[in-house]
């Protein structure tokens, strides 16, 4: 069948005759001397960013090139008046399924919103998760990039950081540090101190759960589900802290230099270009941010099995925990073994989670309970392993959540 032309831009009266022409299969395009067709089938997005670093407002088009890369063209506005307008237009005809690709459930549209910033410093899709479509070049770009940046570079160790980030890293951090005394990083504390504290920084660790879990989906580390379910929870616990995506962004924006040991005026770290992203938000020709704040963190499509304990449950009258500890008879040990299982059976016993957001809370306590077997004597740690995991495999057993204690326990030995 003869393709149908939808829409023609030329630019102007000039040497080249540059165009765009849009098809109902495919994308004909010359800039200057240099001609191409993309066929709609090898497109994976189309977006619209208002500054990107050379062309200013344009039109960024991703496809697949013959040997499995993706490619990037970038069609200015200065260049064909109106071809955002026109682009925007044609989408909303279905064009492709572009749009279809980012009608995420509004869960994870919020976390979405989330990674928006980093991903429009990078000229990226800010409404896409994980802000570009996963394929196999970027897959590779961004394991090379988390192994550099934070030494991950499988599953287990990618779990392990999540869990650390959901415990707080940047917390402890706060806590335990003398601050920042010396010249204009003693600002950056006394502006934390000002907003609220410790507020910023777990606004700061959740936010990187938020933004690291999508990567483990691209990575391959991850399925979808895994994923988001790891945001969810983040969200869960980041959602009561803060009333608004303004309140939530200026606190964040703290944290993160904290965390970085960066002064927020340090031109390179680029705070003051997300503040001027974030301010502009609703110029964008897609708003990330219109998704509410209070945007209920629910993602039950994901689970493989009901929600646990709808309306709440308790241990029986009895039940025995950390019986090895307790026997060695160690001092104020088994106490704080017991403290980290208390978190999990409280979130279990408080009801309407799904499986996966149960694991999630789990990989958490194991990853504190870790942490603290280190301090221990080789024999007193054997001990407080055994009687830890034996336990927290009878608390999932009693509340029937079907989870595989072993394979959770194993991700944190490998």
């Amino acid at each position: 069948m003869p393709h149908t032309l939808l829409a023609e831009l030329r630019n102007g009266m000039d040497p080249f005759n540059m165009y765009i022409k849009i098809y109902d299969d495919s994308i004909s395009y010359k800039w200057f001397t240099d001609a191409m067709i993309i066929q709609i089938e090898n497109i994976l997005d189309v977006f619209v960013l208002n500054d990107t670093k050379v062309h200013g407002k344009a039109v960024i088009v991703d496809y697949l090139v013959p040997d499995g890369r993706v490619a990037r063209v970038f069609m200015p506005e200065n260049g064909f008046p109106r071809v955002s307008e026109e682009f925007q237009r044609i989408l909303k005809t279905g064009w492709g399924g572009i749009l279809a690709k980012r009608d995420y459930p509004d869960a994870v549209k919020w976390l979405t919103a989330h990674n928006s910033l980093l991903g429009l410093l990078g000229e990226c899709n800010p409404m896409i998760y994980g802000v570009q479509h996963k394929n196999p070049n970027f897959s590779e770009d961004e394991r090379v990039a988390l192994n550099n940046s934070w030494g991950v570079s499988d599953k287990p160790s990618f779990i392990r950081l999540l869990s650390s980030c959901m415990n707080g890293s940047t917390v402890d951090k706060w806590r335990s540090a003398t601050k920042m005394t010396n010249g204009k990083l003693q600002r950056l504390v006394d502006q934390i101190e000002e907003k609220g504290g410790e507020i910023c920084l777990w606004a700061h660790d959740y936010q990187r759960v938020i933004a690291l879990a999508p990567l483990g989906y691209v990575c391959d580390w991850l399925t979808f589900d895994e994923s988001v379910q790891w945001g969810v929870v983040a969200g869960q616990k980041l959602q009561p802290l803060f009333g608004n995506w303004h309140d939530f962004t200026s606190a964040y924006l703290l944290g993160i230099c904290y965390f970085m040991d960066k002064d927020p005026y340090t031109p390179e770290f680029a705070v003051h270009t997300r503040k001027k992203i974030f301010r502009n938000r609703r110029n964008l020709a897609e708003n990330p941010w219109a998704i509410p704040w209070d945007t209920p963190m629910k993602c039950v499509w994901t689970s493989r099995a009901p929600v646990v304990n709808e309306e709440g449950a308790k241990l029986p009258e009895g039940f025995r925990m950390l019986s090895g500890l307790h026997e060695a008879d160690i001092t104020g040990l088994a106490d704080k073994f017991q403290g980290l299982l208390n978190k999990l059976i409280s979130y279990i016993e408080e009801g309407g989670h799904t499986v996966e957001e149960i694991e999630v809370i789990m990989h958490c306590v194991i990853h504190e309970a870790i942490s603290l077997e280190k301090t221990c004597p080789r024999d007193i740690a054997a001990i407080a392993r055994s009687s830890f995991y034996a336990t927290a495999a009878r608390i999932f057993k009693h509340f029937r959540t079907g989870i595989n204690a072993k394979a959770l326990l194993a991700l944190h030995e490998s």
